[in-house]
């Protein structure tokens, strides 16, 4: 089996969008997502949903949790994560807030 690597997409949804839909054949290669879909990027919710979706419509989608994700979900669940919000987790939390998928996210863990 083939496989298609990805990472660090950093909330670029319609690029990451693009790229799968040129370089990825779904009914015959394995997508792994090595993690950093959130962070940096105007669509971090998006993209993140986005892999929810794929990962459900195809089990030949694998995404890991990438050391932004950790550091979001740290911030989440363990209270402020200061160097994270320092570094662009600010802009990333009021990105999920407005997009209303903040409760989604911790529900799924």
């Amino acid at each position: 089996m083939n496989i298609l690597a990805v990472g660090d997409v950093h909330g670029c949804l319609n690029t990451f969008k693009n790229l799968l839909n040129k370089y990825w054949n779904r009914d015959e290669e394995l997508l792994i997502q090595v993690g950093d879909l959130v962070d940096r990027g105007n669509f971090s919710p998006q993209a993140l949903l986005y892999a929810f979706e794929l990962n459900q419509q195809k089990p030949n989608a694998v995404f890991l949790k990438g050391n932004h994700e950790y550091e979001l979900l740290k911030h989440l669940f363990n209270g402020p994560n200061d160097n994270w919000l320092r570094q662009g987790g600010d802009i990333t939390l009021k990105q999920f807030q407005e997009a209303e998928l903040i409760f989604a996210i911790i529900q799924t863990g």
